[in-house]
């Protein structure tokens, strides 16, 4: 990558920060069009397909000379979470500012970066009349972090014909254990997104005793789902850690279901990402995310929600 194109992919991402596609509601379009702008000042074909309003995602094809097996770039997506204290950040989260070697802002790693580099290496592929055997594709979607329907799910029901491709090339798409090796990763964990509502009865706040508080126990629930401990399986981190060639201590420590957890405590102290990453590779997990309750300072809670 010359000077030039480390430019244009910085500014692409910067851009693609600013434009502050926070899901919900997302507003995607922004981001989109933005791509979009883009890829036609470089002599690149593609199509917008609007899921909903403000919703978009886009798709550009290289064509290849034979019936080769098709690449995609993505599906990358351009929504980002919401930013809950703004003041807690070092840098404006949407601002997109270049500051001790680094981008800041929200989405600049998930998965902003990501977008603007295969948006930028494509474009110059095009323009270098790049000619691959099978189809390389592009693909840009709206909605990730809320599950996708606006996006990768609706392009694979509306749209499969686009969507269609034998390897894709995205977020996550390998774990690296060791420095000679890669491991491609050929499926991933569901996700179940649940809501438990409780139900209490409204009375006066100046007098607790012996109420039924909603807000109680949505409390006592969503600590016993923090305490819960899942059944451990290490079938996975049993064939991971062989094909890496793990030491085999490390190996040992890492599929006995009674050491494993002794073995995590130890490393969330000097790696902690990698001990979150391997805790929810060997059991089911839960996380209690959002909790609302009540509907004034000074009556007992009648309803909540975890």
């Amino acid at each position: 990558m010359n000077e030039k194109t480390l430019d244009e992919a910085t500014k692409l991402l910067q851009e693609l920060i600013q434009n502050k596609c926070v899901n919900p509601p997302g507003d995607e379009m922004k981001s989109i069009i933005t791509i979009e702008k883009y890829l036609k000042s470089k002599g690149v074909k593609c199509k917008i397909y609007e899921s909903a309003p403000k919703r978009g995602n886009l798709v550009a094809r290289i064509k290849g000379t034979d019936d080769g097996p098709t690449l995609m770039f993505g599906p990358a997506h351009v929504d980002v979470v919401p930013v809950d204290d703004v003041k807690k950040w070092t840098y404006p989260p949407f601002s997109g500012k270049i500051a001790d070697d680094f981008i800041w802002g929200r989405g600049a790693i998930d998965m902003l970066f990501i977008v603007a580099a295969q948006v930028i290496v494509f474009a110059h592929l095009n323009q270098e009349k790049f000619k691959p055997k099978g189809d390389l594709v592009l693909v840009i979607v709206s909605d990730e972090e809320m599950g996708g329907k606006n996006g990768t799910q609706w392009l694979l029901k509306n749209h499969p014909e686009e969507m269609k491709c034998d390897f894709a090339v995205t977020e996550m798409g390998g774990i690296n254990l060791s420095a000679s090796k890669i491991g491609f990763m050929i499926g991933e964990k569901g996700a179940s997104w649940l809501r438990l509502s409780f139900t209490g009865i409204p009375q006066h706040g100046s007098v607790p005793y012996g109420s039924d508080n909603a807000i109680v126990k949505a409390a006592e629930a969503t600590k016993k789902l923090s305490e819960y401990k899942p059944p451990v399986t290490t079938k996975y981190l049993k064939h991971l850690t062989k094909g890496f060639g793990i030491k085999l201590i490390v190996r040992f420590m890492l599929t006995q279901k009674l050491l494993l957890p002794l073995f995590l405590k130890r490393m969330s102290k000097t790696n902690p990402e990698m001990a979150r990453s391997l805790a929810s590779l060997t059991s089911m997990s839960f996380s209690p995310n959002i909790i609302k309750g009540g509907s004034k300072t000074n009556v007992i809670a009648a309803h909540a929600s975890i």
